[in-house]
């Protein structure tokens, strides 16, 4: 949505401002996650749970904050039918 409403430049422009203006960290995506990922989907995925509907890259993300114990920053009602903790906005 982001480069579809501000063109190319404002995806590149984001992910800068993430990475080197609010110290985000890169984090490896290892077998761990994948196996949680498959699994929420299994769970919480399109087609599957009428209230989540979340789709793979949701589910990634999902997986991540749960193995690693961190809270997820979302915006939307995605993930508000998850157990997974929130970061207020």
């Amino acid at each position: 949505m982001l480069r579809a409403r501000r063109g190319p430049h404002a995806v590149a422009r984001f992910w800068r401002f993430l990475r080197v203006e609010n110290d985000f960290v890169i984090v490896p995506f290892d077998e761990t996650q994948l196996r949680a990922a498959v699994a929420a989907f299994d769970r919480f995925g399109k087609g599957i749970d009428p209230d989540a509907r979340l789709n793979l890259a949701d589910c990634a993300a999902y997986a991540l904050a749960t193995t690693m114990a961190i809270p997820l920053l979302f915006e939307g009602d995605d993930f508000t039918h998850m157990d997974v903790a929130r970061v207020a906005c």
